[in-house]
């Protein structure tokens, strides 16, 4: 469906930039509310923050990038793709770490 089909039919249509501060406002929003409740959503401020934040850069540096081809398209992808794997490496690392240092039998190879 292209975009005139879905404003003609009545489709309401958000721009990144108002969904980005839109998501940002509702996180810090819905942190406060559970802070009320008793619950700590420090991860919620956060999140809502760095949406704001994200929003606000991509705004500040809109058309000031390179210009954009199948190559560059390549390459975003590529490293979209092997950032995942970077942080899934990175993430089982830590846990393994976590994991290690918690058991007995490891703690002599680990204090020599």
């Amino acid at each position: 469906m292209t975009g005139d089909h879905l404003e003609r039919r009545g489709i309401m249509r958000i721009d990144k930039f108002s969904a980005g501060v839109l998501l940002g406002s509702a996180l810090i929003l819905l942190a406060q509310f559970l802070t009320w409740a008793g619950y700590d959503a420090f991860f919620l401020v956060a999140g809502g923050v760095a949406a704001l934040a994200t929003t606000a850069v991509r705004r500040w540096r809109r058309g000031s990038g390179p210009e954009k081809d199948e190559r560059t398209d390549k390459i975003h992808a590529f490293g979209l793709a092997y950032s995942w794997l970077v942080s899934i490496i990175l993430i089982l690392v830590v846990f393994a770490a976590a994991k290690i240092d918690s058991s007995p039998l490891m703690l002599p190879l680990l204090y020599r």
